[in-house]
């Protein structure tokens, strides 16, 4: 462990991957606060996980209207859930890749009691 600068979680970063809370330098924006060999890809989806948090805060919805480059998040639905994915690719994916994972899915999310 790299002791000498607390924003380094590990001290070889290129063989790093994901860690634990790598994913708040994405939703922050912060990826300059820290020492990794970031890329122009690693930049943009920093910059559109940000807006979708910046949207949600500001709005309750991670949407933004009239801001066609960022990719619909679609509402949460118990007739079709759907995952957001977020990195290589911001499109919505099946949340379940069965029937009876499908059921078990839907039973779960109407018994919530939360209105969304």
């Amino acid at each position: 462990m790299d002791t000498t600068n607390p924003i380094t979680p590990a001290q070889d970063s290129s063989v790093l991957g994901a860690y634990h809370g790598s994913d708040l330098y994405y939703i922050f924006g912060g990826l300059s606060g820290t020492d990794r060999p970031w890329t122009v890809q690693d930049y943009a989806a920093a910059d559109t996980m940000s807006s979708y948090v910046a949207n949600f805060a500001a709005t309750g919805n991670p949407n933004c209207q009239g801001h066609d480059s960022l990719p619909a998040w679609p509402a949460l639905r118990t007739s079709k859930p759907v995952s957001m994915e977020l990195g290589a690719a911001f499109e919505p994916i099946g949340a379940a890749d069965s029937t009876a994972r499908y059921a078990f899915l839907r039973d779960y999310l109407e018994s919530q009691t939360t209105a969304y």
